[in-house]
């Protein structure tokens, strides 16, 4: 296992990665342990670090219990990779990488090269961001540390002239882009890059263009006793030769339009 690797930042993967880790892992002190733990359904990308790191342990899986209102809960399956190094936690702890980071803030990137800091903070956006992208709205943010907020701010008005202010959001903070602007910010962020979360790359790219990407929602409507299938609200109403705005006010407010009745929507 490469446990120096992050002792010189002179790569995109290791800039990325770093910020992946800051986002999505910890450390504890007790074991020199590094610990990123991702849903499931990012085991791949999970796998792509544990290359990076040359780790040869398998990921540990397990089921996480998740309580909703009633008190009953889900089983949402996790993905772990630990790796025990004391160099490579050393050299994590550098970068404000340390135990218990949410509360004991000291992020620095100087150390990473301007020309790589878009990767670091890709890696965050992975990790502790949201990309939005529906046929009405465009969004890019990054939650977390107001400090880390701040930092990410700055370096996005290196790069473009906004006025977006970082605002709070529960215990943490937020930085939002929305509309044109958040297109072109993540293509600034994922255009040509070679290692990123895959889900989030493909959003991302989904938002790039001059218009909202066009997001199709199947249909289920019941007319006369028999149900039909339409690939969106749209084709419902050229086929009926019925008003959109109506349909769509009828859909959402009663489920039913006239003699049609939506089964679903999703």
């Amino acid at each position: 296992m490469n446990t120096s690797i992050f002792k010189n930042i002179d790569t995109e993967e290791k800039a990325y990665w770093l910020g992946f880790i800051y986002s999505d892992g910890s450390v504890d002190d007790r074991h020199k342990r590094l610990k990123v733990t991702l849903s499931d359904v990012d085991q791949h990308h999970l796998l792509k670090l544990k290359e990076f790191l040359g780790h040869d342990k398998p990921l540990y899986r397990y089921e996480e219990k998740a309580f909703n209102l009633n008190s009953d809960y889900i089983c949402k399956p996790q993905v772990e990779l630990s790796v025990y190094s004391v160099e490579l936690f050393n050299s994590l702890q550098v970068f404000g990488i340390i135990p218990n980071k949410t509360y004991n803030f000291c992020l620095d990137i100087s150390l990473i090269p301007d020309h790589l800091q878009k990767h670091f903070w890709r890696g965050m956006i992975d990790g502790d961001g949201c990309v939005v992208s529906t046929d009405k709205s465009r969004v890019l943010q990054l939650t977390g540390h107001k400090e880390v907020c701040e930092m990410f701010l700055d370096h996005i008005k290196q790069h473009f002239n906004t006025t977006t202010s970082i605002l709070p959001d529960g215990s943490v903070f937020t930085v939002k882009f929305s509309k044109t602007l958040a297109g072109k910010i993540a293509r600034y962020f994922y255009k040509d890059s070679t290692i990123h979360l895959e889900r989030k790359y493909k959003k991302a790219m989904s938002i790039t263009g001059a218009k909202n990407p066009v997001v199709k929602k199947p249909v289920i409507v019941k007319h006369a006793g028999t149900l039909k299938v339409y690939e969106s609200i749209k084709s419902f109403c050229e086929e009926t030769s019925l008003n959109y705005k109506n349909v769509y006010y009828g859909l959402t407010k009663y489920k039913q339009y006239k003699s049609y009745e939506f089964v679903s929507a999703t």
